[in-house]
């Protein structure tokens, strides 16, 4: 990840990855995402991987408005202390072809 630099291989269909390298960069979208863009025209973007802290997601089923799933309608964006971060791993994200733009 030196420099925003980053290489891809494509492995069609879970066959043997091809040899031919391709280039690219990443940057990363805010403290939130990860996006990838490489050469060939595919970009790469999925989230850093989190999840709710253990204590909120228990018994969610209960009826009590404090204890089950209305801790989750309490929850804002910015509640970083309710969440267990991992950001060495991503969410499932998605891939895009990017437009080449001519002119």
């Amino acid at each position: 990840m030196e420099n925003y630099k980053a290489e891809a291989v494509f492995c069609p269909n879970d066959k043997k990855c091809q040899e031919k390298v391709i280039s690219g960069k990443w940057t990363s979208i805010y403290d939130q995402a990860f996006n990838v863009e490489l050469e060939n025209g595919m970009r790469f973007i999925a989230n850093f991987r989190y999840n709710l802290k253990p204590e909120l997601a228990k018994d969610p089923y209960t009826t009590a408005q404090e204890k089950g799933i209305g801790r989750f309608s309490q929850i804002q964006s910015g509640d970083y202390e309710k969440f267990d971060s991992q950001c060495d791993k991503t969410m499932v994200g998605f891939i895009q072809n990017i437009p080449s733009i001519t002119g």
